[in-house]
């Protein structure tokens, strides 16, 4: 017979093999979905995996693994192979080369079963960047917000005896054409040290920006056609030459500021600006003070482009979980402010908007720039791609007309069959 010891050494080894073969169960319960982020560097990983921890916490029966991405051609080799992300962070951008080759899923019947989803986002108007071929492709979410505000330097503005500008309203362009002629400054050598605005640094030479503040509209609603080629978008480049580049030189202007990029306001080569809601980040912190207004209109308006990126399901094995982590994401106020806390990103969500306030006089203006804006992008049939490939397009505008090499006009019109050309491409 089996002695008692020997009884309960059987029964502690048949306990743990009970609970072992339970943890299996448990484990084997666990939908294992995959997240794809766009990637924006270390305190976005950081991010990712804080946020990953709360919503597993509240969702024990779904582990998410995650991984940075930047290739569309990657994705889709997993599409095809079968082996496709469950979710992925994307923009208006991806979507001409994602959409039509089954690289996501539609939205619309998840969104008509989740109402509570789309009344969380801020703007009403957040569908149509994100949508193509009459359906909608991604959430915004994750990096979302006010692309459009004049950064100016304060310390710049006093020196030159300038006043600050009014927060609240909208300078028209020739009072900061005016200030850029009062900020210039040259060195010992006669060399520009300090320009005042720089059409292309920055968001400023960006279509959408031209189109907000110079009516620069590339679209043409009754042709239902892209055209560069127009009066409108002609008068805002001539404008911008002539205020800005024309009487300095393109050369001379480069020789004194170097090539210009991004964040030149912020090294005190400029001393106006417009950047997105991330300008406070890159900007403070350095030895002159800034401030935030509207950027400069013809029409009197409060305009900034609002979007950004957001969350997408390409045809994963697991869309209903993916599609709660989603949900998660755009519920959540507490992973919105670890995604702000980590990368500085704003999100679409109304909790996030009206509850998120700061001592940083940037943020609190991008935040009400969100809630007071009085732009809203047209409803007029325009293309998902039409901003990107117009960028494109017009992007040598300064290697080619601000240097003389080439008319404008010449320089529209080619610009304008290239379009037509891509174009065409595109709806083979």
């Amino acid at each position: 017979m089996m002695h008692h010891k020997q009884k309960f050494v059987v029964f502690l080894l048949v306990t743990m093999l009970m609970m072992s073969c339970c943890a299996t169960a448990v484990n084997a319960a666990h939908t294992t979905i995959t997240f794809w982020y766009w990637s924006w560097g270390a305190a976005m990983d950081q991010a990712v995996q804080t946020v990953i921890s709360l919503f597993e916490q509240d969702n024990p029966d779904i582990k998410v693994e995650a991984a940075p991405w930047n290739s569309i051609d990657k994705l889709m080799v997993n599409v095809v192979a079968g082996t496709a992300p469950d979710v992925i962070i994307t923009g208006g951008g991806h979507l001409p080369s994602l959409v039509p080759k089954g690289g996501l899923l539609p939205l619309d019947d998840f969104l008509a079963n989740s109402p509570d989803i789309a009344d969380a986002i801020v703007d009403p108007n957040w569908r149509i960047p994100s949508q193509m071929d009459g359906s909608i492709w991604y959430i915004p979410a994750v990096e979302w917000g006010p692309r459009d505000g004049l950064v100016y330097n304060k310390t710049f503005f006093a020196e030159a005896g300038l006043p600050p500008i009014n927060p609240n309203v909208p300078p028209t362009w020739d009072v900061i054409a005016g200030y850029h002629k009062k900020l210039v400054r040259t060195n010992a050598d006669g060399k520009i040290a300090q320009f005042g605005y720089l059409p292309y640094e920055g968001r400023n030479l960006d279509i959408s920006f031209l189109e907000m503040t110079l009516d620069a509209n590339p679209w043409n609603k009754e042709k239902q056609i892209i055209q560069v080629n127009t009066p409108a978008i002609t008068a805002a480049y001539t404008f911008l030459y002539e205020n800005f580049i024309a009487p300095w030189g393109y050369d001379a202007i480069q020789a004194g500021l170097g090539a210009a990029g991004w964040y030149m306001v912020a090294n005190g080569k400029t001393a106006m600006a417009n950047l997105g809601y991330y300008a406070p980040k890159n900007v403070d912190g350095k030895p002159w003070e800034f401030g935030y207004a509207w950027p400069p209109t013809l029409s009197g308006k409060r305009v900034t482009n609002l979007s950004g990126w957001g969350l997408a399901l390409p045809p994963g094995k697991h869309p209903n979980e993916a599609w709660r982590f989603i949900s998660f994401l755009i519920q959540s106020l507490e992973a919105q402010r670890i995604f702000f806390e980590h990368t500085g990103f704003f999100t679409a969500s109304k909790k996030f908007f009206s509850s998120f306030r700061t001592d940083n006089e940037g943020y609190n203006w991008f935040i009400n720039a969100v809630l007071t804006n009085e732009y809203v992008l047209p409803e007029d049939g325009r293309p998902s791609y039409m901003y990107g490939l117009v960028g494109s397009t017009l992007g040598p505008v300064v290697s080619n007309v601000f240097t003389g090499q080439m008319s404008l006009v010449n320089f529209l019109e080619a610009a304008q069959l290239k379009i037509e050309v891509e174009v065409e491409n595109l709806s083979r």
